[in-house]
């Protein structure tokens, strides 16, 4: 019998990461509406889901809001390296955006796909703050690119 896990994306990109991510040691067990399972280096972990934000062509990126095992509340980002870089353009150096940005140019030079992956542990006014816009993108659809 394989007890190896055989993962389904609803996108190439998604698998890719799940896949990539269990090769380093973080492996997607399941989830359900309120949670995700996870394995970390043999370790299982729970973490809530508070909000998902889905992929769209006017915000270049999908996010998620879960809370952690010790009670964090971390944001992550999927999505284009334009998008992400302006995004982070505050917390990580010159030198390294342009480091970034010559490795995704060799990668695209070799017609690859490149996709980048950041995150961020909110302050409880960041949370605040992403909860309210959350709430109003929610409401107007028309919004949900501002987040």
């Amino acid at each position: 019998l394989n007890s190896e896990i055989s993962y389904n994306a609803s996108s190439p990109d998604e698998l890719a990461l799940v896949n990539a991510s269990k090769n380093f040691g973080i492996e997607y067990l399941y989830s359900d509406v309120k949670k995700i399972y996870l394995k970390i280096m043999n370790e299982n972990v729970i973490v809530e889901k508070i909000g998902i934000l889905e992929y769209s062509s006017e915000r270049k990126r999908m996010s998620i809001l879960i809370k952690d095992e010790f009670g964090r509340y971390i944001l992550y980002c999927k999505g284009s390296d334009d998008k992400l870089f302006s995004m982070s353009a505050e917390s990580i150096s010159s030198d390294k955006i342009i480091e970034f940005k010559n490795s995704i140019k060799i990668f695209s030079n070799e017609g690859l796909r490149t996709l980048l992956i950041g995150f961020k542990i909110l302050s409880e006014n960041e949370l605040i703050e992403f909860m309210n816009d959350y709430k109003n993108a929610n409401l107007d659809l028309d919004n949900k690119e501002l987040l």
